[in-house]
């Protein structure tokens, strides 16, 4: 069972699949398990493309051995880092994680120089939540030149494993740099300034060597979300460990000819590895199903590119994941022939989920604004009509879809106003409304989806979305508890949207020439990112 969870914890933040926690989940255990899947991928994609003439990634495996060793616990070992330090050879690279300062930093050795390069690992959330698609930032962030001359001195490593080690632990304060002797002081739902490794520490070794003019920058579009319900203290963000090795591994391909495409293959051999991993563990179906449409579209964005023995195998796991779903299906159909109609209180929105629903071959038109989750998420919603309303369930549980979006409104809108085929008197597309069980769990949602985001005024087209589905359940003349539960939540959705409505009036009227306030009311609007050499990838 534990072993199950781990690989969920490492699938969900690789993956970054549809139904996300509501939660943070990192732990450190779950850190460990991440980098040995990582390391274990690495020495066997090592092995088998040695032959290939990319003889960087028997450097790679050891950095991320270097890397597992140092992420065992919270603490940074001050005398293994300054053991690592001081194995360097020329070609070695190192890379740690500074976890209290949302920074990594790595050095590469030359034959004259060490290059030391940092970069911020998790993004603060407000980009992430306003940014339509994914951010586009640059890695890495700044990076200096140190002669080996001064990186060899015992003296110099010993300090700067003490500034790495001290910067790991210390919560600074982002306006005065002080240590903050109550770490919960700080509001600990966004991230932290890096500026402490991408600034500071930087500047300290340009004292001692100079901006390197060869370092090679990648540009990354990163997919990450900010994920919290109910009184959930921290919000669910991706493994900035996973985002660490990632731009680790890829900045140290790139100089080379085949390094583009050598991690690109390394990232799908890696992917498949877990879909193996996740078929032996019989996961549920629609993770099973979105693993594989991931690969694949990764394996098809390489092309021709990818390697023969790659490409076969890769395919060969989704063959074997679509055998596992076929097998399933029948399964389940077999069993819906032979059972009575669905209760909806016992209906496992996870494993039950209909596989009719996942066998769509359009997502090549997903457009590059939107996540791949909630162009899927778009598309299911009116896949049937007599499962409409299930998957209105399922997205309001799931938060699949961004509800803000007037797009989504629109959707919703058409599906519960299309009335659909008649049994006698009955709407066929509409009976589940009648179903007690099922009345209360879609209000029980929409309760406590309001509760979420009644502290967001640009939760507006939320709140509409969320009047118009209690309006058309109370339309549906629902049990009696249902309907009585139904009006109190709509009473209340239209107080808490007309103090929106006086909050902001009053706001525009003391501040008139607030141009971002007036911008944030016309709607969130799709963000770009900009990065300068030496920046510290933070969008901007």
């Amino acid at each position: 069972m534990e072993a199950n969870l781990a690989l969920e914890y490492i699938i969900t933040h690789v993956f970054c699949p549809l139904r996300l926690p509501g939660a943070d989940d990192h732990t450190y255990a779950n850190d460990q398990e991440l980098i040995a899947a990582v390391v274990d991928a690495a020495n066997e994609y090592s092995r088998v493309v040695a032959d290939t003439g990319q003889s960087e990634w028997p450097a790679i495996a050891r950095m991320l051995e270097n890397l597992a060793a140092t992420v065992q616990s919270a603490r940074l070992d001050i005398n293994r880092v300054i053991s690592q330090l001081e194995k360097m050879q020329s070609g070695d690279v190192l890379s740690f994680f500074i976890r209290a300062q949302n920074a990594s930093v790595v050095f590469q050795k030359e034959k004259d120089v060490t290059v030391y390069a940092a970069f911020e690992l998790s993004p603060q959330a407000g980009p992430v939540i306003m940014t339509r698609g994914k951010l586009l930032c640059s890695y890495p962030g700044p990076a200096i030149e140190i002669p080996n001359a001064v990186f060899s001195d015992t003296v110099f490593r010993s300090e700067l494993a003490n500034f790495l080690v001290c910067m790991n632990e210390d919560m600074l304060d982002a306006s005065t740099g002080s240590l903050m002797l109550d770490p919960t002081a700080l509001e600990r739902r966004d991230t932290a300034d890096p500026r402490h490794i991408t600034e500071l520490l930087t500047g300290i070794l340009r004292g001692v060597g100079r901006p390197a003019t060869t370092v090679v920058r990648v540009t990354k579009r990163i997919g990450d979300d900010v994920v919290v319900s109910g009184g959930s203290p921290l919000p669910w963000r991706r493994s900035s460990l996973w985002l660490l090795v990632r731009v680790a591994i890829q900045t140290t391909l790139e100089p080379s000819p085949q390094g583009h495409d050598s991690y690109k293959g390394f990232v799908i051999f890696f992917l498949a590895r877990l879909a193996e991993e996740a078929i032996r563990a019989d996961l549920p179906n629609d993770l099973l199903y979105f693993m594989s449409t991931k690969i694949s579209r990764r394996l098809r964005k390489l092309g021709p590119l990818a390697p023969c023995w790659l490409t076969e195998a890769t395919l060969d796991t989704c063959s074997r994941i679509r055998g596992v779903l076929d097998d399933r299906w029948e399964q389940i159909q077999a069993s819906e022939r032979a059972s009575p109609p669905h209760v909806f209180s016992t209906l496992n929105f996870t494993r039950d989920v209909k596989l009719s629903l996942l066998y769509s071959p359009c997502q090549d038109a997903c457009h590059k604004d939107i996540s791949i989750h909630e162009f899927i998420a778009f598309g299911h919603l009116r896949s049937g009509g007599s499962l409409q309303w299930l998957n209105i369930l399922r997205e309001l549980r799931d938060r699949s879809l961004s509800f803000r979006c007037t797009e989504v409104h629109l959707l919703l809108a058409q599906v519960i106003a299309q009335v659909g085929p008649l049994t006698g008197t009955e709407l066929r597309w509409h009976k589940e409304l009648r179903h007690e069980t099922f009345g209360h769990a879609i209000v029980n949602e929409l309760e406590s989806f309001v509760a979420d985001v009644e502290a967001n005024w640009l939760e507006g087209v939320t709140m509409n979305t969320i009047s118009l589905l209690l309006s058309r359940i109370l339309a549906s003349n629902p049990d009696q508890a249902v309907s009585e539960k139904a009006i109190e939540l709509l009473r209340a959705v239209r107080t808490k949207s007309f103090s929106w409505v006086r909050e902001l009036s009053d706001k525009l009227t003391r501040t008139p020439g607030d141009d971002e306030l007036r911008g944030a009311l016309a709607g969130p609007k799709p963000s770009t990112t900009s990065e300068e050499p030496g920046g510290s990838g933070r969008p901007s």
